[in-house]
């Protein structure tokens, strides 16, 4: 057996090292495994319909704010997730401070001087 050969054998007489090194290997996995499993819960397709219900729970969202919310929150699933995580109070606040006042469709052609 040559020098470097020598050099490279492990001397692990009890499988200590063994033991470590195939922990550290499940622990990396375990990790990546992880990752990937957040991967696809940040990718899975959202349920507009769950959505929309929750919005409708929500008391004192009128209508502008109801489908400009629900159209711009399903079609955006981070923002909608984050939405969901919110309480209903927190909910509330954050769609009336987002969208409240916004126009959202030009009503100029019902200014009729007739």
């Amino acid at each position: 057996m040559s020098s470097k050969a020598k050099k490279r054998k492990i001397d692990d007489s009890n499988g200590d090292g063994l033991v470590e090194a195939i922990d550290t290997l499940a622990s990396s996995i375990k990790e990546m495994a992880g990752v990937m499993k957040s991967k696809v819960e940040i990718e899975k397709p959202l349920d507009c319909s769950l959505v929309i219900k929750e919005i409708k729970k929500i008391p004192g969202i009128d209508d502008d704010i109801f489908f400009e919310a629900s159209e711009d929150l399903c079609v955006n699933p981070m923002k909608a997730r984050y939405f969901l995580a919110l309480s209903n109070d927190e909910r509330r606040i954050w769609l009336l401070k987002r969208y409240h006042g916004r126009r959202v469709y030009d009503d100029s052609h019902f200014d009729c001087a007739c």
